[in-house]
């Protein structure tokens, strides 16, 4: 047994589940480019060299409908598969043979080749913040068998994570109205400016700043709506409120709009103009459109 009890047993289960994971990871390659970018390949160098324009290209394509939607519920279905390729092949890097090792980081970089390719910064940033975490589980359970320095972990994180704050700044300028260059926010109803007089700003280049102030914006603009959403009367959606998958199925099931147009967030956006679809509300309001605001308590927990 390894630190975190692990056995010759547990260890052979993932990966059999790691291969058939993969397996099902490059079944789904193509089909994915195509639901998530429009072409049978993810363009990565248009993403890198214009990340904000193909952002924008991406999103009018997807409002314009998308014929390979069927491969993201297949996704759906396929998920724990899905999931368990990048977490997996980081933990047991170390004992996985060559073949596995190439076939998972052509599967990794291929999922985020398709955010690189829309311009989309989840992907990178679930990358960036998860990484840590996994190589640190994989020593704290004894699993690698030779060690690398904390100098040469410490400076690839730093790496991987200036390239993507890079990433980040570059399609925020490039996004449609200047919302990042100008440091505007558009609530729906008004235009919000970002106040330049602060002392962090000020200290700020114009790249740098632009980044500081696209982050600040991204993290408080979900809470912004939540405080809006306090005083929002509703009715329960019974379950499929807090999910537009679940909302927009149940009400062809049912034919209403209820579950689509009744959830918290539409109903914000229909009082306030804060679109659902183009802002964040947290996921706090969403979850409230079923279990109510102290419910939703729970169910985080």
């Amino acid at each position: 047994k390894v630190a975190i009890g692990l056995e010759a047993r547990d260890i052979g289960i993932c990966f059999i589940y790691l291969k058939i994971a993969l397996m099902v990871t490059f079944v789904l390659l193509i089909p994915t480019s195509l639901s998530r970018t429009g072409g049978v390949l993810p363009n990565i160098i248009a993403g890198l060299a214009d990340p904000g324009n193909v952002y924008n290209q991406s999103f009018e394509r997807l409002q314009n409908g998308n014929p390979f939607v069927w491969v993201e519920y297949l996704r759906m279905l396929l998920s724990p598969f899905l999931v368990g390729v990048y977490p997996l092949a980081i933990v047991f890097w170390s004992q996985l043979s060559k073949q596995m090792k190439v076939l998972s980081i052509i599967a990794i970089t291929f999922h985020l080749g398709l955010y690189v390719a829309t311009g989309t910064n989840k992907g990178l940033a679930d990358f960036v913040g998860t990484l840590p975490w996994l190589i640190y589980l994989a020593y704290a359970a004894g699993i690698p068998r030779k060690h690398i320095s904390k100098g040469i972990l410490v400076t690839g994180f730093f790496a991987f994570f200036i390239g993507f704050l890079l990433f980040f700044g570059k399609g925020q300028i490039q996004r449609q109205g200047g919302v990042g260059e100008l440091g505007v926010f558009n609530t729906g109803v008004s235009l919000l400016y970002a106040d330049r007089s602060n002392t962090i700003s000020l200290f700020l280049g114009d790249g740098l700043r632009t980044i500081f102030e696209s982050l600040t914006r991204y993290i408080g603009q979900g809470y912004y709506a939540l405080s809006m959403s306090f005083s929002i009367g509703h009715h329960s959606t019974f379950g499929f409120g807090n999910s537009m998958f679940l909302a927009r199925n149940a009400d062809a099931v049912f034919g209403t709009t209820q579950f689509t147009a009744g959830s918290i967030p539409a109903i914000l956006g229909d009082q306030t103009g804060w679109n659902m679809l183009a802002l964040w509300d947290s996921i706090y309001p969403w979850l409230a459109s079923d279990f109510g605001f102290v419910g939703t308590l729970f169910s985080m927990g």
